[in-house]
């Protein structure tokens, strides 16, 4: 089946796109247009974002490790891990906003501080 977002900010790298119709079947998009095309069901995303091909990348630890650990060791294999595959920052908000003596010292580790 053949779908259309329409009337939605299509999200396309560094750009908002306004105008434009999404088509996708099944996993795979077909066009980002102004164009109409023929669609099976057409998708009214007024008011609203789409974000075609958006992946959730957060993670809540890596490498048989839990950032919820709260052990130096977790956090930084966790943190080894993530950036070996290309994670350019690690910043698990428990950095932030974590209670405790662990989560003082595992901010420390990962930030230098």
């Amino acid at each position: 089946m053949k779908y259309a977002i329409k009337n939605g900010k299509i999200i396309a790298g560094e750009k908002i796109l306004e105008g434009y119709t999404l088509y996708f079947e099944g996993e795979k998009i077909l066009a980002i247009t102004k164009d109409t095309l023929a669609a099976d069901e057409v998708i009214d995303a007024k008011g609203m974002f789409v974000s075609p091909g958006f992946v959730d990348t957060h993670t809540h630890g890596a490498a048989g490790y839990d950032f919820l650990d709260g052990t130096d060791e977790a956090f930084l294999a966790a943190t080894a891990f993530e950036i070996s595959r290309g994670a350019d920052r690690c910043d698990h908000p428990l950095l932030h906003r974590g209670q405790g003596d662990r989560h003082h010292r595992a901010r420390d580790l990962i930030f230098g501080e």
